[in-house]
């Protein structure tokens, strides 16, 4: 359950992200900052697991 409900969050979150990254960077040239921040879905999307996870074993 905590996978499926994981997988339906971080869809929003990477479309989001996706969206936003293309906007900004069609404008700019791609910088470190812009390739650590790809890093921030993928963290967004462990912490959003751990706490289902822990949510759905209570």
């Amino acid at each position: 359950m905590a996978w499926k409900k994981t997988h339906h969050i971080s869809a929003y979150i990477w479309i989001a992200f996706g969206l936003i990254v293309i906007v900004i960077g069609l404008g700019q040239e791609v910088n470190v900052y812009m390739v650590l921040a790809s890093c921030l879905p993928t963290i967004i999307s462990f912490i959003i697991s751990i706490f289902l996870s822990h949510e759905c074993k209570k």
